[in-house]
């Protein structure tokens, strides 16, 4: 036995640090060989949002051609719905970002924007699946008329979105990007309530000009980022009783942006450090201490979701140059695809939501293809005998398991049964039982 085995079997026998362990659901499994993307889930992790790549889109009467996305509603046992674009045959793209328990999705939509074929824009729609899978923006007819692209990356249990508008009012004009020659002269963060058609709540930005909000929680508080007046963007913090937000600064660098706030006000996202590395952080509420999560060994990670047991969720580059998903808690990060049963040939690369009741979803690549996952934590993966104790008799029975090939061995849910699994099974072990 070599010094690593020795080390751990003491250190799982006398417990350890626990470490969550998940057992992995295909959700592009149905999509074979289209790019699917797991992006949000509800509370309830029972609901899971995303996109899916589609067909060429072909319109003879322009000669155009596009690729088709579509967002994509999944329940555990597969696809439920899907999100039609609207108003011209080429507007072919939507995706669905996030999904409340009361079914209300929010997302981005394509649209043809200045009335020819050169613009197109992006602007957030929400949608009930119960009722009507269509995509509908209650927000165009009072906010965005003059606006030409906008997002809707998150909504809360009350009925609440978050996202960004930008304004074509413009003096002097400023071009956008991607939509070309069309002037905007803002973008704006905006809170406001999915189910009535009133004029969001906005927020002044940190330069006056250009912010965007990504996340919100229970209460309204509001994350995102903004251009500041030096040109760099940083994270911030807002609610929806004032128009003001907070410059929530970096870990040393000259950027950041915050990505989700839970109900205890625990922020996450990344910022740049004074190495000029992009890490992923959390603090705990606005007036708190960023705290940098580091990396799976590369130089990069962010940290998209957070949950209210503060568990996090995110991606970072490795030592060798690949992206993995992890997961954070107590500060520690680690990767997910150490902690999946059943994956397989499964890449787990990005984890994008996490549930109030521990679901991840996310995305990764298999067969050389994007493909969308959600991730169900298993509880109590070490106890073999099924007591709800973890004490000597699992683990002798696990040895047996191991010598003589026992496919309950296979904890890496790779097929094969080797040292990986007992190690994963000590961590296991270690972990204890709730």
């Amino acid at each position: 036995m070599n010094s690593r085995l020795i080390i751990m079997t003491l250190a799982a026998l006398a417990g350890g640090a626990q470490a969550q362990r998940y057992e992995l659901i295909d959700l592009g499994s149905e999509f074979e060989g289209r790019d699917t993307y797991g992006l949000g889930t509800n509370a309830s992790g029972d609901r899971f949002v995303g996109s899916r790549s589609g067909d060429i889109i072909v319109d003879p009467d322009f000669n155009e051609t596009d690729l088709e996305s579509l967002g994509v509603e999944w329940n555990r046992l597969g696809a439920i719905a899907e999100y039609e674009a609207y108003q011209h045959p080429l507007s072919v793209r939507t995706w669905a970002f996030d999904i409340n328990d009361r079914g209300q999705v929010g997302g981005i939509a394509e649209t043809i924007c200045g009335g020819f074929l050169g613009c197109k824009s992006h602007r957030p729609f929400q949608s009930n699946a119960e009722d009507a899978p269509d995509v509908f923006n209650p927000f165009d007819s009072v906010f965005m008329t003059s606006t030409q692209n906008g997002s809707m990356p998150s909504v809360n249990e009350q009925g609440y979105a978050v996202g960004f508008a930008e304004s074509d009012l413009t003096d002097p004009p400023v071009t956008c990007v991607d939509c070309v020659g069309q002037p905007i002269a803002t973008m704006v963060a905006w809170i406001g309530p999915m189910d009535d058609a009133v004029e969001p709540h906005t927020f002044e930005a940190l330069d006056g000009k250009f912010a965007w909000s990504n996340g919100l929680n229970e209460v309204n508080e509001v994350v995102g980022g903004s251009r500041t007046n030096a040109g760099k963007n940083h994270a911030f913090f807002g609610n929806d009783n004032s128009g003001k937000i907070s410059d929530l600064g970096t870990l040393g660098g000259d950027a950041s942006e915050a990505e989700d706030i839970n109900d205890d006000s625990v922020i996450v996202g990344w910022a740049r450090t004074a190495e000029s590395q992009d890490h992923a952080f959390r603090m705990d509420g606005p007036g708190g201490q960023m705290e940098d999560l580091g990396t799976l060994g590369g130089r990069t990670s962010r940290a998209t979701s957070i949950n209210n047991d503060g568990v996090i969720v995110g991606h970072s580059w490795t030592s060798d140059g690949e992206v993995h998903a992890f997961v954070a808690v107590d500060g520690q990060m680690r990767d997910l695809n150490e902690l999946t049963s059943g994956r397989g040939e499964f890449l787990l690369t990005h984890a994008e939501d996490i549930s109030e009741s521990g679901v991840i979803v996310g995305w990764g690549m298999f067969d050389g293809l994007p493909r969308a996952f959600a991730l169900e934590p298993v509880d109590c993966a070490a106890d073999l005998t099924g007591d709800g104790e973890l004490d000597a008799d699992d683990f002798f029975l696990y040895l047996d398991l191991f010598a003589s090939g026992d496919s309950r061995a296979d904890f890496e849910g790779d097929g094969d049964i080797d040292a990986e699994d007992f190690f994963l099974f000590l961590d296991a072990f270690a972990g204890g039982c709730g």
